[in-house]
């Protein structure tokens, strides 16, 4: 049991600082947000865009790594603890399939954006759908900091 204690423990230290990583990536996700909803001109646009374009790439690279790693290492050894965890572990894992597709609809969402001739049209749509993501993905770190907080 004591190794098993000592993978989990070394395990979980890695997902927790995944999981900082990925809240300072969603800070700067809203904060460019932020930044195109103020009405920027067409050029400040542009590179607003292309920030959060660089930005959506990265947490589409980072969150299919981060959820392997907890799925394989974190959440197989936490199953095992009871049949709780286990159903804890069974929904997180949809909800990480769900969030990998939701990220990956809004990369398409951006690209028609900036492809557009009026990309300022597009904004309003574009940026309500980055702000639920980034709220779906915080609550979904939040509750398995908070569930898992003995493990994290």
């Amino acid at each position: 049991m004591a190794t098993s204690a000592s993978a989990i423990y070394r395990d979980s230290a890695g997902i927790h600082n995944d999981h900082l990583f990925l809240a300072r990536l969603l800070d700067k996700f809203e904060a460019s947000f932020s930044r195109l909803s103020h009405g920027l001109d067409p050029a400040g646009e542009r590179t607003e865009l292309q920030t959060l374009a660089r930005l959506a790439r990265l947490l589409n690279d980072e969150l299919p790594q981060h959820c392997r790693r907890e799925e394989e290492s974190l959440f197989a050894s936490v199953s095992a603890v009871s049949e709780e965890l286990a159903e804890f572990c069974a929904e997180m894992k949809r909800e990480h399939r769900e969030s990998m597709q939701l990220l990956d609809d809004f990369r398409v969402l951006l690209e028609e954006t900036e492809s557009a001739g009026n990309p300022a049209a597009a904004l309003p749509h574009l940026i309500e759908r980055g702000l639920e993501i980034s709220c779906s993905l915080r609550a979904h770190v939040a509750r398995e900091e908070s569930e898992l907080s003995g493990f994290l």
